[in-house]
């Protein structure tokens, strides 16, 4: 059966580093960042609470009148449990270092907002565990003979409005994948997921299942993998502490991981386009936008013009449909300095915020741009997804289907969505749900 094709662009340039600079700071990113929000924000907040509120910049506020205005700036959250580099050396000094947490939130938290002179504390109706360092957004109030700012509402940038694009009504898919966790051990668990993965690749490319069920597949137009297809123990810091000698097992076991990666991605790319994105866990640069993974480290699927390395961020039009998402850093930090715990709810409120990652580069690692910042969101998505999350789930918000992908190598699942509609399916190849 032959599968269908589709028209295909790359979007991704805007994510990749062309000149490595490391000597300027990170004040930069928020300058410019702010600049490209403030007159979005002045427009929305316009629309919002009328042209009777005077908007003001925080040297303009007076502490003596409680007449309310707008405010624009970048949201500063000051967090005592957050990671700090001072904390971390505090060994030297016979302190106890904090224990480790999944979340960096406290009671004591505050919020400060910060535009290009000055800054100033929030108190009011906002909700400090709903932020996060970084956002940019309006707030309407006053201040108060303390000094702070009391506010009473606020407003986010919101998504771009909607490119009017003809869309194909034949059903094409496209599946997104994650959390591979390939490692080079030969343990039960390993082999349990390899099996899986095998399945997943037989089935794709139409190796596995009834002529109805390779019929439907021949649909699969394109496969995404979004990061953390090697697995952690293939990136053990503490290898750089011992001797050469004792080194043996585990380049081993790194060699085998990318070697058992290679032979599953030269068999997809065998049937089907294949983009392959690096994560956290895998061999690429830590600091975000990350750029695509070496060709060279996988010597079969490198013969395939149909093998494609990528960014991460990522960003590509299929069928006119334009698919935006990462691996899944920037929603994990996100979790981890606010309330939200949902990933489609915090998904959603990066679109708000129009900001892929806004915790960078505070407390997520990020190149230090100076004339732009890369992860604004200038169009509106059709698909918006993102990788190594605990579960799968979909939800189609204000014409963008979010897609939380979870860790293929936890769940054994992957998600397919349907271009044409944007209905998705969830395809579980757990092996332990196979008769023996």
């Amino acid at each position: 059966m032959k599968r269908l094709t589709a028209n295909y662009e790359n979007l991704s340039e805007n994510y990749r580093i062309k000149q490595r600079e490391f000597s300027s700071q990170y004040a930069h990113l928020y300058a410019v960042r702010l600049l490209e929000l403030r007159p979005i924000l002045e427009i929305k907040s316009k629309e919002k609470w009328g042209p009777e509120v005077p908007l003001k910049a925080l040297s303009e506020l007076d502490e003596h009148s409680e007449k309310e205005a707008i405010i624009i700036g970048t949201v500063y959250k000051q967090q005592d449990m957050k990671p700090s580099i001072l904390r971390e050396i505090s060994d030297e000094h016979n302190l106890l270092p904090l224990p480790p947490c999944s979340k960096y939130i406290s009671d004591t938290d505050q919020l400060i907002l910060e535009d290009e002179i000055q800054r100033i504390k929030l108190e009011g109706n906002i909700d400090k565990g709903l932020f996060v360092t970084g956002v940019v957004c309006a707030l309407r109030g006053y201040e108060d003979e303390t000094g702070k700012f009391i506010v009473s509402d606020y407003c986010f940038a919101g998504l771009p409005n909607p490119e009017i694009r003809p869309f194909s009504k034949t059903s094409k898919y496209v599946a997104f994948i994650s959390g591979l966790n390939v490692s080079g051990s030969k343990s039960s668990e390993e082999a349990g997921s390899l099996l899986a993965l095998q399945m997943m690749t037989d089935l794709l490319i139409g190796q596995l299942g009834t002529e109805i069920t390779q019929e439907d597949v021949t649909k699969v137009v394109r496969v995404i993998i979004a990061g953390d297809s090697l697995s952690a123990q293939t990136k053990d810091r503490s290898v750089l502490e011992k001797a050469q000698y004792l080194l043996k097992n585990t380049q081993a076991g790194t060699v085998d991981a990318i070697r058992n990666l290679d032979t599953h991605l030269v068999q997809l790319s065998s049937g089907v386009d294949v983009d392959l994105m690096p994560g956290e866990q895998d061999p690429a640069n830590y600091l975000l936008p990350q750029q695509p993974l070496y060709r060279c480290m996988f010597q079969k699927s490198n013969h395939y013009n149909t093998f494609h390395p990528v960014t991460n961020p990522y960003a590509c039009l299929v069928e006119n449909r334009l698919i935006l998402g990462t691996s899944g850093q920037n929603i994990t930090d996100i979790y981890r300095n606010s309330e939200e715990s949902d990933p489609l709810t915090i998904m959603n409120r990066t679109l708000e915020w129009r900001h892929l990652a806004p915790t960078c580069p505070d407390t997520l690692g990020s190149y230090p741009y100076t004339d732009r910042d890369p992860f604004i969101i200038r169009n509106r998505p059709d698909i918006y997804f993102c990788g190594n999350q605990p579960i799968g789930k979909c939800e189609l918000k204000n014409g963008t289907l979010l897609v939380s992908i979870p860790k293929f190598s936890e769940t054994k699942s992957i998600i397919l969505v349907d271009l044409s509609n944007l209905e998705f399916k969830i395809l579980n190849f757990d092996t332990e749900m196979l008769d023996v």
